[in-house]
């Protein structure tokens, strides 16, 4: 098919859509990282509770610690006491959140950027979009080999690195097209290099076929010199 740029278009890209039971997957394991932070957090808050309790009995009972050292505020003290950044269950509580906005916008980002990935492969050129920004438009010759990986994708070798296509519903047959295009080139680079070869040999023997003339006496100097440029093209 003519794209109306004098190529024609041997295979479109078919990319998969994301499937409703990923999405329950990453869903549910979302609302567990969510949940795990809850509980953690509320584990802490208890045992926090238990300690400020501790604190004051040991107080009371014995004396041994500065009145101004104690916590004063028992909510305060289980909410936000911890070890480290995320040890106080009102960290934990906060993480419980933003796990949910983080995975969300992942998610949409991702189904953005999967319904904008885009593949076409001419009989010149492959182009196309692999993700939201990056645009790609590369010359058959510039390709240099092929592979298929994970997540039913490709990968396009070029001298400058690798352009990858992933989520590909038809990969096989975009790995086949592709190698059948670098197999032709292949071929037709041999046989180029064949008839090279060839008229460098056959104007050896034109040349070897003069000299012999030209030791036999048969012709001059001036006239091997003249074929020789013709043979030559001097």
């Amino acid at each position: 098919m003519d794209n109306g740029t004098n190529e024609t278009i041997i295979l479109n890209g078919v990319f998969k859509n994301v499937s409703n039971l990923f999405i329950i997957i990453y869903s549910f394991i979302t609302v567990c990282l969510s949940a795990l932070c809850i509980i953690v957090g509320r584990s802490v808050y208890n045992d926090n509770l238990r300690h400020y309790d501790t604190l004051w009995d040991i107080y009371y009972e014995y004396h041994a610690m500065n009145y101004n050292d104690l916590p004063h505020n028992q909510e305060s003290y289980a909410m936000y006491s911890g070890d480290g950044f995320l040890g106080s269950p009102i960290s934990l509580y906060c993480l419980s959140l933003i796990i949910p906005i983080v995975a969300i916008i992942i998610l949409v980002v991702f189904i953005i950027a999967r319904k904008q990935m885009k593949l076409t492969i001419t009989d010149k050129r492959v182009y196309g979009k692999a993700g939201m920004i990056k645009r790609v438009d590369l010359p058959n010759d510039m390709i240099s080999a092929i592979a298929a990986h994970f997540r039913s994708g490709v990968s396009f070798a070029t001298s400058s690195g690798k352009i990858h296509f992933m989520f590909l519903e038809n990969r096989k047959e975009v790995f086949k097209v592709i190698s059948e295009i670098l197999s032709s080139r292949q071929t037709k680079q041999e046989k180029t290099t064949q008839i090279i070869e060839q008229a460098a040999l056959s104007d050896a023997d034109e040349l070897k076929k003069f000299k012999d003339l030209l030791d036999s006496g048969v012709i001059t100097q001036e006239e091997f010199d003249a074929k020789k440029k013709q043979i030559l093209g001097l």
